[in-house]
């Protein structure tokens, strides 16, 4: 039998929908909510979100910190 792992939760703090805003000037959380192929798949899109805000921080598993940490 294979167990998943424990998802952690969102972090507690207060957030905001982006639709289409100007990120300029602003600091972002990127969490993980899915499996860690998902984080890989959509961490490309982490450099065209960092063009645009202030700060951008991807929280992600603990497995993907250093593949990820390339970016």
């Amino acid at each position: 039998m294979i167990s998943r792992p424990a998802m952690l939760p969102p972090p507690p703090v207060a957030t905001e929908v982006l639709e289409g805003q100007d990120l300029a000037g602003k600091s972002i959380v990127v969490w993980h909510e899915q499996g860690r192929g998902d984080s890989i798949h959509f961490s490309r899109y982490l450099q065209a979100l960092a063009e645009q805000a202030e700060r951008v921080t991807f929280v992600s598993q603990k497995g993907l910190v250093e593949l990820l940490g390339t970016l």
